[in-house]
């Protein structure tokens, strides 16, 4: 993963103006879909879309807060890049990150599956990255 201020001027970066009646429905969105797939956890036949909908759920959050600095992020690895350059994550957190981007990328477009046991290993780790994206919005003025 390159530096965020590697991608600054690419065309998948874009100033925009925060709303934060958007701000506010992506955060909805990603609480309701975290807490939708999160309860179906144990079931095994669901593994590969309870995964791909909580790491989408942290995109969304992720989202949000590039969208508060005023900027509309075209890729999720600038995104994880974005974080870290932010001090939101630290070097750990956003390498965890990117892996269950890498995970996620090869789930939903390359059929592989994703086991119970993977699942169950990762939601440590999903939830305190959760966790602390959460944290950095409320302690910036969202909901």
């Amino acid at each position: 993963m390159k530096p965020f201020k590697k991608y600054r001027e690419s065309k998948d970066v874009r100033k925009t103006t925060p709303n934060p009646n958007e701000i506010k429905s992506i955060i909805s969105d990603s609480t309701k879909r975290f807490e939708t797939f999160f309860n179906l956890k144990h079931n095994s036949e669901m593994t590969k879309y309870v995964f791909e909908n909580l790491y989408e759920s942290l995109r969304e959050l992720s989202e949000c807060i590039a969208l508060t600095k005023g900027l509309k992020i075209y890729s999720h690895e600038i995104t994880i890049s974005f974080l870290l350059s932010q001090n939101i994550l630290d070097e750990s957190k956003a390498q965890i990150f990117n892996d269950f981007r890498k995970l996620r990328n090869q789930s939903k477009y390359y059929g592989k599956n994703i086991s119970p046991e993977k699942l169950e290993e990762s939601i440590k780790d999903i939830i305190k990255i959760k966790d602390i994206l959460i944290k950095y919005l409320e302690e910036n003025g969202q909901p």
